[in-house]
């Protein structure tokens, strides 16, 4: 939290929630252009992924930028496509999806466990970095901070859990929705 920034940050009283939002929105439109240049080879929101941190780290993003603008809500995901589901439509759906969670859970806890070894992690912490291939953002900072408020006594302690695994949730959500997914779903067209 000490560290020095290249950039330094705005004064409090410029730093309001619309210059935040400015300045993440400044981001999001480089990473569209980076991903234009390369022909959109590489998803728009990785592009997103790698200057936010990079954004961050060099002092032009604020730390938790949407929670200090007062804008998570706005990255939350609405699902206006369920309205028009026919019971019958979500009840035909039933039962390949359980088929597809019970082998995507099966599967991923294998790999996740096996990885972990190699990077030294514990096993519960590689399941956890593993599940963020069920539900993605904003799903991994929601759990996160979830997890932090529910363990943590102390402010202190729940900063310091939510430090320690929001950032491997977040970038595991990011490569396994939408990184592997792409290559998953690339692969698998082939066979349709």
């Amino acid at each position: 939290a000490g560290r020095k920034k290249l950039i330094p940050a705005l004064p409090d009283k410029y730093n309001t929630p619309n210059a935040i939002i400015a300045k993440v929105i400044l981001v999001a439109l480089l990473s569209v252009w980076v991903s234009s240049l390369f022909h959109d080879a590489v998803n728009k929101l990785v592009w997103c992924l790698i200057f936010g941190v990079l954004c961050k780290e060099l002092g032009f993003l604020d730390e938790d930028a949407l929670g200090k603008a007062h804008a998570t809500g706005i990255v939350m995901p609405i699902f206006t496509n369920l309205a028009s589901a026919t019971p019958e439509m979500v009840g035909s759906m039933v039962w390949p999806l359980v088929v597809c969670v019970v082998i995507g859970t099966i599967a991923f806890s294998a790999v996740s466990i096996l990885v972990g070894k190699i990077f030294g992690y514990s096993w519960q912490i590689s399941m956890a970095i593993g599940s963020s291939c069920l539900f993605g953002f904003p799903g991994t900072v929601i759990i996160s901070n979830e997890v932090s408020e529910s363990t943590g006594t102390t402010a202190q302690e729940k900063a310091a859990i939510n430090a320690e695994i929001m950032p491997k949730m977040l970038v595991a959500g990011m490569v396994t929705v939408s990184i592997t997914s792409v290559l998953v779903a690339g692969v698998m067209s082939a066979w349709l």
